[in-house]
């Protein structure tokens, strides 16, 4: 074997020796990559706080969500920057809070690096708008109460008082009474009654309150029942 032969040879072997992972030239450090930056919502829709969950309204906090990965097996960072409103949390998953901003278009951005000098930008636009005005919207059904005296003593009035709570009553709303017994003295119209009765021994005297100009949804009665002492 010639000179020129044993010179080949021995480069040969010695590529082949090299340690796995080893390269000839020194390895170029590869941007991270984004797959996807999405949010919970693409438009917030502000209502009144009393038909907040109804729809078409929506929360006013969106949740910000970074798919990313680095080709080099780096460590990633999360940098949000936003046109409005503010950022709460850190890492791939955040909260965009828009509570105190106009109604408008905002911008959320994120910059994902990997320390080494690698980095990706990606952005999102959201909508911030009123919901439908609020007489639009059916409002949410009251609950109706009606309350029976302490006691149902012979020959003296029985007072009915009725309680509309946790709702929005309409304009023009109605209150028509009945009683199973008696007679209604004052109040008929009102959320309270007097009724006047007779004895009748082991027999309930019930009121029973109707509202009109509520919601077909609603429930739009209530009563009460007490029996004579």
């Amino acid at each position: 074997m010639n000179r020129l032969a044993f010179i080949v040879v021995g480069i040969a072997l010695s590529i082949s020796y090299l340690e796995p992972g080893q390269t000839t030239r020194s390895h170029k450090n590869r941007p991270p990559e984004i797959v996807s930056f999405s949010p919970s919502l693409e438009t917030v829709v502000r209502c009144d706080e009393h038909y907040r969950g109804m729809s078409p309204c929506t929360a006013e906090e969106v949740s910000l969500k970074v798919t990313a990965f680095d080709p080099d097996g780096d460590r990633l960072r999360y940098r949000y920057e936003v046109t409005g409103g503010k950022i709460l949390g850190k890492g791939q998953a955040v909260r965009w809070n828009l509570e105190d901003v106009a109604n408008g278009q905002f911008q959320a951005r994120v910059r994902v690096t990997d320390g080494k000098g690698g980095k990706s930008t990606t952005a999102i636009v959201l909508k911030v708008v009123d919901g439908p005005h609020i007489e639009l919207l059916a409002p949410p059904c009251p609950r109706i109460e009606v309350t029976c005296p302490s006691t149902l003593d012979v020959n003296r009035r029985a007072t009915f008082i009725a309680r509309v709570a946790e709702g929005k009553l309409l304009s023009g709303v109605t209150y028509h009474w009945t009683v199973n017994w008696g007679e209604i003295i004052s109040g008929q119209g009102t959320n309270k009654i007097e009724v006047e009765h007779k004895e009748r021994w082991g027999e309930k005297l019930t009121a029973t309150l109707s509202i009109g100009g509520l919601d077909p949804s609603c429930v739009t009665q209530a009563s009460c029942s007490l029996a004579l002492e």
